[in-house]
């Protein structure tokens, strides 16, 4: 029989809506900036991102 403790940082009833694959992936061993570079390395003239009105290229 399965016991809960009443803390959600140990029960973590938020785990039931993730799918298992997703939960035990791998972190990313880079930056943010370099993933981003690396996944848009095929469009390096494209815009990476805005804010407000400044345009951000990586």
């Amino acid at each position: 029989m399965s016991r809960n403790i009443m803390y959600p940082h140990i029960d973590k009833p938020w785990m039931k809506y993730y799918d298992s694959v997703k939960v035990n992936s791998e972190d990313p061993k880079t930056n943010l900036a370099d993933y981003i570079k690396q996944k848009n390395s095929k469009n390096r003239n494209g815009i990476a991102g805005t804010y407000y009105t400044s345009k951000n290229k990586l």
